[in-house]
């Protein structure tokens, strides 16, 4: 353990140095005089935590477990092909059956890879089936068997669906924009060597300093959908209910270079 050495000729030194020991624990607790020094470390607590985070969720959305002991389940091939990421980046081109139903493009010709001559094959296909199985079964059943025999047909004359194309892309999850990984990244943090410290938060973090106790996470909405989710099947925790113990030992190390540095400080000052 490092030591230091003070050489004073005050000889009530020794006193104050005395006194600043003994209320140390009462200033890393948030009194009113040890209130930056708390902060401080507070701050150092959740740098250090957060850079835990977001390098698990980086492992994690590749697929791989994080050091957290967590993998999340992997994205379907139906959100792979018709809600990964802006419009721009899912369209095919072409068209497909259907219209698109809210939105901007309410009402439009539903995206896909079928060309006008295509299209209009499947619709004369789908119609024909639909005209045929609606005499045994209800008007949706008939509708959906109609559907997919008409795109058994075509693709068995070539067409692809986005299902095909889009489906078995390989994209990091839960990264399309982002937003939810910068808010769970470190901010800047400048320290003194007091112990006192600032810190720049990016947008959507929450790092707050409160009663006995620091809150740290994320204020992104969709945040909680993926780390709570009842569905073992949806649920992309963010960060353990229990840290590991790489994670405490370096959070540790921190708190303690912290507090070595504050006292430094401080016990010169004293002195």
């Amino acid at each position: 353990m490092a030591t230091t050495t003070i050489h004073t000729s005050d000889p009530n030194a020794r006193n104050r140095v005395r006194d600043l020991a003994a209320g140390l624990p009462a200033m890393l607790a948030g009194s009113a005089q040890g209130n930056a020094l708390s902060h401080g470390i507070k701050l150092r607590v959740a740098v250090a935590f957060l850079m835990h985070v977001k390098q698990a969720f980086l492992v994690k959305a590749r697929g791989g477990t994080g050091d957290d002991g967590i993998t999340w389940p992997p994205l379907t091939k139906e959100y792979l092909a018709y809600g990964r990421g802006p419009f721009s980046t899912r369209e095919a081109g072409r068209s497909a059956p259907g219209k698109v139903k809210g939105g901007k493009r309410d009402g439009q010709q539903k995206d896909g890879f079928m060309s006008p001559a295509e299209l209009k094959q499947w619709r004369q296909i789908f119609y024909r089936q639909f005209a045929r199985l609606r005499i045994m079964l209800p008007e949706a059943q008939a509708k959906s068997f109609a559907a997919a025999i008409a795109w058994a047909r075509m693709k068995e004359r070539g067409v692809r669906t986005k299902l095909d194309v889009f489906g078995n892309r390989k994209v990091d999850i839960l990264r399309d924009r982002g937003i939810l990984y910068n808010s769970l990244s470190p901010g800047q943090l400048s320290t003194r060597p007091d112990g006192a410290a600032t810190y720049s938060q990016p947008e959507g973090q929450v790092v707050e300093d409160i009663a006995g106790g620091l809150l740290v996470g994320t204020n992104v909405d969709y945040a909680r959908y993926h780390h709570y989710a009842k569905d073992p099947k949806r649920r992309r925790r963010l960060w353990p209910d229990e840290l590991p113990a790489n994670w405490l030992a370096h959070i540790s190390r921190q708190v303690r270079s912290g507090i070595a540095d504050a006292v430094a400080s401080l016990v010169k000052g004293a002195a």
